[in-house]
């Protein structure tokens, strides 16, 4: 039983990584946020909060494929930063306050998703460590 729950867990460990990568990839490739500028030549807000999911996404990418103690915390807590920050206008994150502007109607929505399913993977696999340290 130990060594299909080890198998299940690099299962586990793969799916994290690919969600990681496709989460970085989201903001900017799968579903862009606007480009868009403020009168004053700047980013808007919900640009900067992308470049945090992007971040983000690449950190529990590279969580994945390093073998660390207690790295399914890490990045169940990356995930939900990635979530919690941009939805909060704090500093220099947010989001548009136009609920039909594309990180707030499309980009968010999916990277949430994503953001979702990596706390889940990250709970379980904690999980199966935990029972294989157990053998």
């Amino acid at each position: 039983m130990n060594s299909k729950i080890k198998i299940f867990a690099k299962f586990l460990n793969l799916l994290t990584l690919i969600s990681g990568v496709t989460l970085a990839l989201t903001p900017f490739i799968l579903f862009p946020v606007c480009d868009a500028l403020r009168p004053d030549g700047t980013h808007m807000l919900c640009f900067n909060s992308a470049v945090l999911i992007s971040i983000i996404g690449a950190l529990i990418a590279l969580l994945a494929l390093i073998k660390i103690k207690f790295k399914n915390i890490l990045i169940a807590l990356l995930a939900l930063s990635g979530w919690v920050l941009p939805i909060k206008n704090i500093f220099i994150f947010g989001l548009c306050a136009d609920l039909e502007h594309d990180c707030q109607a499309v980009m968010m929505p999916k990277a949430g998703m994503l953001i979702a399913l990596i706390i889940i993977i990250s709970f379980i696999n904690l999980i199966l460590n935990f029972l294989s340290a157990d053998n």
